[in-house]
């Protein structure tokens, strides 16, 4: 069938649907380069003589490149563990730097590519374009090593912008054979509107004279939408990419200097004479220059990157308003208990505000309250109370959720595992499941979901845990990610980002676990066409949306100092204090955060390493990395800042990191290149009471004064980041075994991070510590007589003497202000007022003005006339 540019053209605009881009745009050439005779590229004169093959589409781009962490690696001191022995490193996959995550990676593939790169090198392009094709066609999934340093792409993309590289004439040749089938898709997309179906071109048939069609059809489809971003990638790889191509005109160049407008980017070099015909007449040119020219970007107050977007939720990545209530002294207009949580501490649910209501998973159940009074509007519970968290495991997952489309999309579990549910966001009845829960195949039965999805257009992006077993017999397991229809729960792809294989880590060691391996997981991010995922197994990724398809994987060193970190079969790390349950691991982990993208940058904190990654959002290339802790020099103990979270940027677009401790707990990072700007001072207050200040110790060597000044307090729930740069840290501390009950402190610090100063702390004793001050004081008489009948005092009993009369005239502690616990907070506007969702461990509580708003809800009566 004939090319037919005119209709190509018409379903342009039509699929676009846009403003003035359906009409200025509608014009663009749709139909593939000539083969008209044109002068040989600079570089295929020297490929035809033997001397040089094509320039390499990625390896260039790769060449120069070193990740940071290596040189940390390298060195002796806190990292000298990471150095692993020349037998340990046998059983890495990476040969700079250990892991054991597996890849699909065919060997088969990689000679083939390997058998062509010699091809070309040689000049014999018919060759070699046999052997890419056996690699695009039989080899779709396999992955092919771009850089020695972990950097890997589709065997089948490399092999495609291969092809693109070759001499006209071979090119040609190339189309002549595959155009047919290239033509048939394209066509069958153009008929059916499908976007997706021009994905998968570009997936599989980007050398063809189709591939430039693609391109450009989704990049205008994109800019219609006004995605600038994912609309400028496909522009750029259009035009960097199809050099000869007839829709390289000056109408391209001016799409492209708009998205990078748009984008707040500077213009970008003047591109080449462009070969095609400019069928946008003069006048219809000059207007589209003029529109690029007066366009300006959209200003945006401060960075924003919303779980659930258009809703508030704990978890995002956002500067939320100043709260009116910043030490929490308000009475709540509402609150409700949170069944099962009495001794917890750390904040784990997430909850998500709507137009009006509250939702949140609390132990595997789903609630739904009203803000306004927080009557329950449903309850899903068909799962059963359950517990997520497992210390012993180093498993700290948040309960969270995503709202999109109607429907509320979280994991579930029941039976065999953790199952990925949609629940009608009004009744809370059960719409869609897979995973265990509703396993048609032995293969769904087996795999997990243990964090909430990413959001996309109709489509949620999940990742998941396949474990491989077969009786007692653990295989391996598989880390990836799904695409699913969000109305239906139809699958739309799924993608292997990586394997674990038990057998390397429990190598002679016998055991009676099914499941030898410890995963961790942690939520992606859904940004213009690409998922960002990491596996928390040794792997990140960014894939296309549309087709699944990987556009880079990159390995990271995931174990610190030892290789068992994912064996669950063995201890890994240790308690610091052991007598105190709430202590940090040693080493301490990142929470499962969900990845931060913030213009080229992503952050990404995987579960299973300290190191904070820094990468370019379009190579994934790591850009620095930074070692969790306000000390890494001093490894050990709490150095590694025990539980940490990552907030921002701020307005002056740093990152705030958020350390438990007393050492620098809060840090301002630059984003550009990781080094620390501002380091906080200790944010709980000093007490100066003897009895609360002296450590036992120094008074007696069982009891006595309780050192509150220098005692480790943990920051339990996410700190709240306002669009003043102000900053909200809560904060505990378990204090020991001083009387048979435990006893605890609670802190609260309201920072200014515009102005590098503490505003205002508030500290609160529970009564059980108390109690035991009370005793202490009671008992410092008793002591301070025997001390003072023993003769020739030493240094050492003088000083206690000193401690011990302080204490004896002490009085008991109080606290200025009631109780609270440390929570985490949500400051909204809704019907012209302010909320609080305080989300603590053991309550939820929401603060407003609640006359202010039963006088913007309800309806008010009409005033009486002048007559």
């Amino acid at each position: 069938m004939p090319y037919q540019p005119d209709k190509c053209r018409l379903w342009t605009a039509s699929l676009a649907g846009g403003f003035w881009f359906a009409i200025l745009l509608a014009s663009s050439p749709l139909s593939a380069a000539e083969d008209a005779a044109e002068a040989p590229r600079p570089e295929e004169a020297g490929a035809a003589t033997g001397s040089a093959a094509p320039p390499d589409p990625y390896r260039d781009v790769y060449r120069d490149y070193e990740p940071d962490y290596l040189k940390l690696i390298d060195t002796m001191g806190i990292f000298h563990e990471w150095k692993k022995s020349e037998k340990e490193m046998r059983l890495s996959t990476e040969p700079r730097f250990f892991t054991l995550n597996v890849l699909d990676i065919d060997s088969r593939a990689n000679a083939l590519v390997e058998a062509a790169i010699e091809k070309e090198r040689a000049g014999q392009f018919r060759e070699a374009l046999k052997m890419h094709q056996i690699v695009i066609e039989k080899y779709p999934l396999a992955l092919y090593r771009v850089s020695e340093h972990g950097v890997y792409v589709p065997a089948a993309q490399y092999c495609q912008r291969r092809l693109l590289n070759f001499p006209k004439s071979d090119l040609d040749f190339y189309r002549q054979l595959y155009d047919g089938r290239a033509r048939e898709e394209f066509e069958q997309a153009r008929r059916n509107y499908s976007l997706i179906g021009l994905s998968e071109i570009v997936d599989s048939m980007l050398a063809t004279s189709y591939g430039d069609d693609a391109l450009f059809v989704l990049g205008n489809a994109a800019l219609d939408a006004g995605h600038h971003l994912e609309a400028l990638e496909h522009f750029e790889a259009l035009r960097r990419f199809f050099r000869e191509s007839e829709l390289l005109t000056p109408a391209l160049d001016l799409k492209i200097a708009y998205c990078r407008k748009m984008l707040g980017r500077e213009a970008a070099a003047d591109a080449a004479a462009a070969p095609g015909a400019e069928e946008l007449s003069p006048e219809h040119l000059a207007v589209f220059r003029k529109i690029t020219a007066e366009s300006q970007p959209r200003e945006v107050e401060f960075h924003s990157q919303h779980a659930s977007e258009s809703h508030f939720a704990s978890d995002d990545y956002t500067l939320f308003p100043p709260s009116p209530d910043p030490l929490a002294l308000e009475t709540p207009v509402w609150r409700q208990a949170l069944p099962g949580s009495q001794g917890e501490l750390l904040v784990f649910s997430q909850p998500v505000v709507t137009e009006n209501s509250v939702i949140y998973r609390h132990k595997n159940i789903v609630y739904a309250r009203s803000i306004l009074n927080g009557n329950l509007r449903w309850k899903n519970d068909m799962g059963g109370r359950a517990v997520w968290q497992s210390r012993n495991e180093r498993q700290y997952p948040t309960e969270d959720l995503l709202i999109q489309d109607g429907l509320v999309f979280t994991p579930m579990s029941r039976g065999r595992g953790p199952s990925l549910v949609a629940l009608h966001e009004v009744t809370g009845e059960l719409k869609w499941a897979y995973g265990p829960i509703a396993a048609s195949t032995e293969e769904e039965a087996r795999m997990r979901f243990e964090s909430a999805p990413a959001g996309g257009p109709r489509t949620v992006f999940a990742g998941y845990v396949l474990d491989n077993i077969e009786g007692d017999t653990h295989t391996d397991t598989e880390y990836g990610l799904i695409a699913f229809d969000s109305t239906t729960g139809r699958l739309r792809w799924r993608r292997d980002l990586g394997r674990l294989a038990p057998g390397k880590f429990a190598t002679g060691f016998a055991t009676r676990r099914r499941n030898r391996i410890r995963s961790f997981t942690s939520p992606p991010v859904h940004h213009e066409g690409t998922v960002y995922y990491c596996t928390n197994a040794g792997s990140i990724a960014a894939l296309d949306a549309r087709s699944g398809r990987i556009k880079w994987l990159i390995h990271y060193p995931y174990s610190i100092g030892e290789t068992n970190v994912h064996d669950s079969t063995r201890e890994f790390g240790g308690v610091q204090p052991r007598l105190n349950p709430w202590g940090p691991h040693s080493p301490m982990f990142w929470f499962n955060q969900r990845p931060l993208l913030v213009g080229e940058h992503l952050f990404v904190m995987p579960v299973d390493t300290r190191f904070l990654f820094c990468i370019d959002r379009q190579t994934g290339k790591v850009v620095w990395s930074k070692a969790k802790g306000p000390h890494p020099l001093n490894y050990g103990g709490y150095a590694d800042g025990g539980y940490t979270h990552l907030l921002g940027p701020t307005r002056e677009g740093h990152l705030v990191l958020v350390h438990s401790g007393r050492t620098d707990p809060v840090q301002l990072v630059d984003r550009m290149t990781g080094e620390v700007v501002w380091k906080s001072p200790d944010l709980v207050p000093r007490d100066d009471q003897p009895v609360m200040k002296y450590g036992g110790i120094n008074i007696n060597p069982n009891f006595g004064g309780f050192s509150v000044n220098s005692q480790y307090f943990h920051v339990a729930a996410r700190p709240t980041l306002t669009t003043e740069d102000e900053l909200y840290v809560t904060s505990f501390i378990h204090t020991g075994p001083y009387t048979l009950a435990p006893t605890w402190a609670f802190n609260l610090a309201h920072l200014s991070l515009a102005e590098r100063k503490i505003v205002a702390q508030r500290r609160y004793y529970d009564p059980l510590l108390l109690r035991a001050a009370e005793d202490e004081i009671k008992k410092a008489p008793g002591m301070l007589k025997s001390y003072l009948e023993l003769p020739n005092p030493s240094d050492d009993l003088k000083e206690r003497i000193r401690l011990t009369r302080e204490i004896a005239a002490d009085v008991v502690p109080e606290n200025e202000h009631g109780p609270f616990l440390p929570f985490s907070r949500i400051t909204f506007e809704r019907f012209g007022q302010w909320f609080e969702l305080r989300f603590g461990p053991r309550k939820v509580e929401m603060v407003f003005d609640r006359d202010a708003v039963l006088r913007a809800v309800t309806p008010q009566e009409p005033a009486a006339s002048a007559e």
